[in-house]
């Protein structure tokens, strides 16, 4: 607080020329300027004196006034108390600060001293012990730890550091791997799952996993949450023995297994561990690699769990900080943090591409062959112009997806034509045909009635990048912007033509199924209700087939409508790619585009 009074009357008072000059001012002055009374306005400067901020001199007799002179520059107290903020993990009040003191430097001063802050570091502890500890930002808030209530990567990936599943996918493998469940099996008509639990697994309170965990949180996943989708067909769920559990299904489903490693599977301990559900998820406890410490507005700091069934982490504390969207840019410019930073339009963390940071002699590239998928998905629950094919039809066949990328300067991204980049309608080069859009156009009838677009995060520049092509073709747009929790939500779905977003589909088969199905997924939200019940008999005929490319081969039919009717219009595959200090060890991408915390080490 003296600090800030501080700098509110250096702001007020202090004149061009150096700091040591003194000011005439009067008492009445400073308590003016301070908002407070002359006797609390000479209590603030006794402080400000004794902690030698200022010096004061009262003015003697009628009529004189007194000398005040700024002994500390302004500057170097306000990235002082900015830093101070940012070490006690207030990074929002610290830019805050900033922007109701500071000069437009101010802000990338502090961002410079930031990307020295990030990275991990080892801190000493007591004699020559010392602790290992991550420090990394991101530019979206986590708005769930709740594996029911999960619906964008980078939740999913938090999540998947204090909970675990029964059982892993590894998908460049294409490997099932052993996680809670040692071994499962299946009955020969895919409708009964068994899974066989390791024994001596501990939740983070030291509770021991039993089946009835699974049952409790499986129940609770089929009870009307986002994610119930995933246990649809769902009969019952059997507990044979304390370590044994068994789902029998009302249909046959040959992935299921593929099911059970969704994140949205993590398993919870029964009951909330004693605890309400509301109270749980102030301190949630799981049997993941890493246990919950603290989650604020700025941070979210987790620490190893010291028992944790497949070996401890190398790290000791892992602190997350949010930022202010802004923070990712330093002067406007084009640097970004350069310490472990994933590079994906979803979780909006950027790789730096300034070569004069002091890491820029010792770092390595990184990159992944997954990817997410940016979309543009056309509102077909509301009324308008878009209803009309031929409107739509023309709006893809002006969009250049290749010049938006040139033209937006997208990190290592190339045009899409499917939910995925791998199969055989990815591999079709897209038309642009400005004359076919234009008659199209006209064709429809339209009348200059405006397009509302909605987007969110980074996907803010291709919408309006999207608005100004579709100004070439005379089509009237605005931008709606809103947070990824919200952008549905407010009867905004009746007022949006079509949103500006991406995928990440790390499970494939089951993240295509769930674009569909998942309660608040854009794809399904803005679905034509008119094709809702053929697309569940589509997929649960998918689900009956044992084989892979039977499968897909259906879920392609799904795919193929929407992209024959441009319900949905596929605009880009954006590779992951992280940059990385090289004294860091065991650092990968995973499928959801994020760093896997617990096998990293600094040599």
């Amino acid at each position: 607080m003296l600090y800030e009074q501080y700098l509110l009357l250096n702001e007020k008072l202090h004149t061009r020329g150096a700091d040591d000059i003194p000011i005439e001012v009067t008492v009445e002055r400073i308590a003016e300027i301070l908002f407070c009374t002359t006797r609390n306005a000479k209590l603030v400067i006794r402080k400000m004196t004794e902690q030698g901020l200022i010096n004061f001199v009262s003015g003697r007799g009628r009529g004189n006034r007194s000398r005040l002179t700024f002994l500390v520059d302004r500057e170097d107290m306000l990235l002082t108390m900015a830093r101070e903020l940012a070490e006690r993990g207030q990074f929002k009040p610290a830019f805050e600060l900033l922007h109701t003191h500071g000069k437009p430097h101010s802000i990338d001063q502090f961002s410079l001293w930031l990307d020295g802050y990030f990275g991990l570091e080892k801190e000493h502890k007591t004699g020559s012990e010392t602790k290992d500890v991550l420090r990394i930002p991101i530019y979206s808030r986590i708005h769930t730890m709740d594996p029911a209530d999960c619906f964008c990567s980078l939740s999913a990936h938090m999540i998947q550091q204090l909970f675990d599943r029964l059982v892993i996918y590894d998908i460049n493998t294409e490997r099932f791997i052993p996680a809670l469940a040692h071994h499962w099996e299946s009955s020969e008509d895919a409708t009964e799952w068994t899974f066989h639990l390791r024994k001596g697994v501990l939740f983070h309170n030291g509770a021991k996993l039993t089946a009835e965990d699974v049952r409790f949180t499986l129940e609770r996943l089929a009870s009307d949450r986002r994610n119930s989708w995933i246990l649809r067909s769902l009969k019952q769920i059997e507990v044979p023995s304390s370590h044994t559990v068994r789902f029998v299904l009302h249909r046959p489903n040959w992935i299921f297994l593929r099911f059970v490693t969704a994140v949205c599977m993590s398993i919870l301990p029964k009951d909330y561990a004693g605890l309400s559900e509301e109270e749980y998820w102030k301190h949630p406890i799981g049997t993941g690699p890493f246990q919950f410490a603290e989650w604020t507005e700025d941070c979210f700091t987790m620490n190893a769990h010291p028992y944790y069934y497949q070996g401890r982490p190398y790290l000791d504390s892992v602190i997350v900080a949010t930022l202010p969207a802004e923070a990712g840019l330093i002067g406007g410019s084009s640097k970004k943090w350069s310490c472990l930073n994933s590079v994906t339009a979803v979780n909006g963390m950027e790789i730096s591409t300034n070569t004069d940071t002091p890491h820029s002699q010792s770092l390595d590239n990184i990159a992944s062959e997954h990817y997410c998928t940016g979309l543009l998905s056309w509102n077909m629950t509301k009324e308008g112009y878009h209803q009309k094919a031929k409107f739509r039809h023309a709006v893809n066949l002006y969009l250049d997806r290749a010049r938006m990328i040139e033209e937006l300067g997208e990190h290592p991204s190339h045009p899409a034509h499917s939910f995925l980049a791998d199969n055989r309608y990815a591999r079709r080069a897209h038309a642009v045909d400005e004359q076919q859009a234009r008659q199209l156009l006209k064709e429809s009838g339209y009348d200059g009635s405006t397009i509302v677009i909605g987007s969110y995060g980074l996907h803010v520049r291709e919408a309006e990048w999207i608005k100004g092509i579709l100004a070439e073709l005379n089509i009237e747009a605005v931008v709606v912007a809103k947070s990824m929790t919200n952008i549905l939500s407010d009867h905004l779905v009746e007022e949006l033509d079509c949103i500006i977003h991406s995928v990440v589909l790390p499970g494939e088969e089951v993240c295509l199924i769930e674009n569909y199905e998942q309660q608040g997924s854009y794809v399904k939200e803005l679905l034509d209700p008119g094709i809702t019940d053929w697309v569940h008999e589509r997929i649960d005929q998918a689900l009956a087939c044992r084989g892979a490319d039977e499968r897909m081969a259906i879920l392609e039919e799904v795919e193929e409508y929407l992209r024959r009717e441009a319900h949905v219009l596929f605009l880009n595959h954006s590779s992951f790619q992280i940059q990385s200090d090289a004294s860091f060890k065991g650092v990968a991408i995973n499928s959801l585009g994020w760093i896997d915390f617990k096998e990293i080490w600094k040599a």
